[in-house]
């Protein structure tokens, strides 16, 4: 089911989208939340956390599984998207790390790591919430347009506009994953 709601700006995109959020989390405590990175969800992420520190909202029982990661890049790298989600949403609620799932940046085998993390959101079940965000060329969780969709856990090749988009994490312009 798709719901469409309109809002007048990003503050009342973040409150929305976390009231809806907050009740998966609250009705199904033990759900599957699939999230995203880059600058759409931070304040969907500071709403998150706040609402954890200010009135209890658990999140003990939450599986996450994160939508992407650069390919190449450790989990301890500033650049990552492991990274951003520690410093914006991981380290500010109860999360199990056990129940934080992203993709294997690291293994050498592309297609493995992302069959296994494939199986790994078959075994959690599915996820019961997904969170996107869109990219400035209409990219959707870094799969970027193309004239065929394909579904599943892959590696994609960047375009040059999203690349160009998220080189301010990468001091040194040729390191873009």
């Amino acid at each position: 089911m798709f719901t469409i709601i309109i809002c007048s700006d990003y503050e009342e995109v973040s409150n929305k989208a976390y009231a809806i959020i907050r009740d998966v989390v609250t009705t199904k405590p033990d759900c599957v939340l699939g999230l995203a990175t880059g600058s759409s969800p931070l304040g969907i992420y500071k709403r998150m956390a706040e609402d954890h520190r200010d009135n209890g909202v658990s999140y003990k029982n939450v599986t996450t599984f994160n939508l992407d990661e650069y390919r190449g890049v450790d989990k301890g790298d500033p650049a990552g998207y492991f990274y951003f989600m520690e410093e914006n949403l991981f380290s500010a609620v109860n999360l199990s790390p056990d129940a934080v799932h992203i993709q294997d940046a690291m293994e050498a085998d592309a297609d493995r790591a992302c069959e296994a993390y494939e199986q790994s959101i078959l075994d959690a079940g599915g996820i019961d919430l997904q969170l996107l965000g869109l990219g400035a060329n209409g990219h959707i969780g870094f799969n970027e347009p193309d004239d065929l969709f394909s579904d599943g856990c892959r590696c994609v090749s960047l375009a040059e506009s999203t690349i160009d988009a998220n080189s301010r994490f990468f001091p040194d312009r040729n390191q873009v994953p």
